[in-house]
């Protein structure tokens, strides 16, 4: 996260948006990423916007794949 820090500047809005990060790195895919700072604001929509879109994506291939295990269960 090194490049972003120096897009952004360091301190607490950079952090927020980093452990933002981090924590969908770790699992948590529903975590909405958020910033009190505008122009970071900006950043972290579109960020959730890349979230919402992996999750589609996700959910597709679920679903793809419970059809294709039914398929071979019928």
């Amino acid at each position: 996260m090194v490049g972003l820090g120096r897009l952004v500047g360091r301190g607490s809005n950079y952090n927020e948006i980093v452990s933002g990060i981090e924590e969908v790195n770790s699992g948590n895919l529903s975590k909405k990423i958020s910033s009190k700072d505008v122009k970071l604001n900006e950043l972290a929509d579109g960020i959730n916007n890349l979230l919402y879109n992996y999750r589609k994506v996700l959910a597709q291939v679920g679903m793809n794949s419970d059809n294709l295990w039914l398929q071979q269960v019928n």
